[in-house]
């Protein structure tokens, strides 16, 4: 049963002096908040009230404690337990702090070297009831703490539930964890040293045995690692995701469905699997095309998330290479899903929550492209039930992951909430969450606040079209571009030379120009007296074109009318996105 909130829980928080806030803001550096840091380091996950951890840490003062828990009002009561248990004085070797354990990888690392975990009497989490993956000693939970844990690293395990630890020696087995003591019943085992908790105290007196395991970390072989079959079990893939690909399908299509929200192949969603997997939409392929078994690839995203989550970029001599190697790496093949290569921005959505919708919203590039960015959002989010952030332009691929990670680690150590939407410079949105309608929630109201505060309303986009006009070709059908086109205000210099943002290189360049008569095969003309776009390529690539020219000038004119000041793609950004082979490969089945 969840303790009900105390009144006294915020002051009592605020005045500890070993209550640390912004848990995120210390990995790395978890040692810096002990007067010996020299010394061993040992984490509890989910101390709850901290009675055993008080007594642990007052009988080992040789040795460093975090505890953390979920509830801030459990952590009050634990401050309180440690005040009795130290009187008047205050631990040297102990700290608490509110960290979800379901996402402990943005807590700690393995600079912080962590010896030692103690996960006691955690909540057993039905398997029946399919909730089993929320356990503390999941698969999922015990790779991200191989991640920060040191070589030969314990993991020392209680409880009462039978089922729970017959499914962790499992689990152990399965992750590289070797099991170097086990007993059904600790208190007739001898064992010690043993702090009794007051879950312990209570279940022993009503005749309960405790189940107690330490397990040991080992390197990981072909056997244990979660990239084979010991590990990720592919068969009945389809099966066994259904729920996730119909919510992955939902708001990929969702999205998808609207010009103002992606031109042609821009954009990504991802949504994450059983098994430690992640669907991506796959590279060149538009988000209206996916569903529960096409255009998307899957991969290994908790090792992609722990190569981005544990790597400092400046350690890497060619940063966009690692990540390749990486997505490359952990791509996996699914019986029945068609191989195809993962979008370029598999990182980001790796370090994300379960599903993530990334756009190239005309409304959210209002803010996106003006020079402004950042004043326009804090405005425009200011009472927002949701955290935000942004990032500089950087190229799509590794920096960019890296670059996303460092901001939603500024942002939590901020406000105490992960940002539910990021804007990305002069590239687009990324709303995510794990809740697929929270995730859409999020995404729509995102573009309807800054649609407004640029004085519009979402959906007020024009409709884009393409008209056969006969012999092969095609013209584009949108009042609103040919106007603007034909006003002189945009040159081809410009359209060419000053892109907004990376779909508008894409998709234009060596394709679109000024001039009169019929295009070449390929090629898009627009005709500078009438403003009237003719392609002589297919309709569904004609139908890209269109739809990038009309937003790139959209974003513009609404920039303008407002009195900000237009941002832009810098040098060395287009020559990066201009030699890019996977954005010569996604412009090569755009409109397919």
């Amino acid at each position: 049963m969840r303790m009900r909130r105390k009144p006294w829980t915020e002051p009592k928080l605020a005045a500890c002096p070993y209550f640390i806030e912004a848990p995120s803001s210390h990995r790395g550096h978890w040692r810096e908040c002990f007067t010996h840091p020299d010394r061993p380091l040992h984490l509890e996950i989910g101390c709850g009230k901290g009675v055993s951890t008080v007594r642990m840490a007052h009988a080992n003062p040789d040795i460093n404690y975090i505890a953390i828990d979920e509830v801030r009002t459990v952590l009050a009561v634990s401050v309180r337990n440690t005040e009795r248990e130290y009187e008047d004085g205050a631990p040297e070797n102990l700290v608490f702090s509110e960290v979800d354990a379901m996402r402990i990888y943005d807590t700690f690392c393995v600079a912080d070297g962590i010896g030692r975990i103690y996960i006691n009497f955690p909540n057993p989490w039905d398997e029946r009831a399919k909730h089993h993956k929320r356990r503390l000693t999941h698969p999922r939970q015990l790779f991200q703490y191989r991640e920060f844990l040191v070589p030969g690293g314990e993991i020392w395990f209680k409880t009462d539930n039978d089922a729970l630890f017959t499914a962790t020696k499992r689990y152990m087995g399965a992750c590289g964890f070797e099991i170097t003591y086990l007993t059904d019943d600790l208190h007739a085992s001898g064992f010690t040293p043993n702090y009794v908790s007051e879950h312990e105290r209570l279940y022993v007196g009503q005749g309960k045995a405790i189940h107690f395991l330490i397990a040991k970390m080992a390197p990981l072989t072909g056997a244990e690692d979660k990239t084979t079959n010991g590990g990720t079990d592919m068969s009945n893939f389809f099966e066994r995701n259904k729920a996730r690909l119909d919510n992955f399908t939902r708001i990929s299509t969702s999205v998808g469905a609207r010009a103002d929200y992606v031109q042609g192949g821009g954009g990504n969603t991802s949504a994450k699997l059983e098994g430690g997997l992640m669907a991506i939409k796959a590279s060149g392929y538009c988000l209206k095309d996916i569903r529960p078994d096409k255009a998307y690839a899957v991969l290994d995203y908790e090792a992609l998330r722990g190569f981005y989550n544990n790597t400092d970029p400046a350690t890497l001599p060619d940063v966009e290479k690692a990540g390749s190697e990486q997505a490359k790496a952990n791509t996996k093949a699914v019986e029945g899903l068609a191989a195809l290569r993962p979008s370029v921005e598999a990182g980001f959505h790796s370090i994300l929550d379960t599903y993530v919708a990334h756009s190239h919203s005309v409304y959210a590039n209002l803010a996106a492209c003006s020079a402004e960015l950042e004043s326009i959002v804090k405005v425009a989010l200011a009472d927002a039930d949701y955290s935000w952030g942004w990032v500089s332009y950087v190229d799509p691929g590794a920096r960019l992951t890296f670059s996303i990670r460092d901001e939603v680690r500024r942002v939590e150590a901020e406000t105490g909430r992960r940002p539910a939407a990021i804007f990305m410079q002069n590239h687009g949105l990324i709303a995510h969450s794990d809740d697929p309608d929270e995730c859409l929630r999020v995404h729509t109201d995102v573009n309807d606040r800054i649609a407004r505060a640029f004085g519009i309303e979402n959906g007020s986009f024009p409709k884009v079209g393409v008209k056969d006009v006969g012999d092969g070709l095609f013209e584009a059908d949108c009042p609103f571009l040919a106007q603007q086109l034909a006003s002189g205000d945009f040159s081809e210099k410009f359209l060419l030379e000053s892109p907004l943002y990376p779909d508008q290189l894409v998709f234009l360049t060596g394709v679109f120009s000024f001039g009169e008569g019929k295009p070449q095969e390929g090629m898009a003309v627009c005709n500078p007296q009438t403003g009237v776009v003719t392609f002589n390529m297919p309709a569904a690539k004609a139908q890209v074109i269109a739809e990038t020219l009309t937003a790139v000038l959209f974003i513009c004119r609404a920039i303008e009318k407002k009195g900000y000041t237009l941002s832009t793609m810098g040098e060395a950004a287009k020559a990066f996105i201009a030699n890019w082979e996977s954005e010569k490969y996604r412009k090569s089945l755009a409109g397919k």
